[in-house]
């Protein structure tokens, strides 16, 4: 999540922001801003592509795309996995 929002902040120019977690078999996190979303103007960086691999590492998967009308939508699904409690 921490990733995620720091990409709006810093490469999106939103002026909304809204993120949610669902909790299923998967769990689902949902980011989305109301911005242009990456390369706008500014330099690239390695946050999406860093957060893809760690996404990846625990058999997950990662969305990123502009949005019909405006606005990015960052999705990031992994397993829920067992409770170890």
């Amino acid at each position: 999540m921490r990733e995620g929002v720091t990409n709006v902040i810093r490469h999106s120019g939103a002026t909304a922001c809204a993120v949610e977690l669902h909790v299923g078999d998967d769990l689902v996190l949902e980011i989305r801003d109301d911005g242009g979303g990456p390369g706008q103007g500014r330099a690239r960086g390695n946050g999406l592509a860093g957060l893809r691999e760690r996404v990846t590492a625990l058999d997950g998967t990662l969305a990123a795309d502009r949005l019909p009308g405006g606005g990015f939508l960052l999705r990031v699904t992994v397993p829920r996995g067992e409770d170890k409690t």
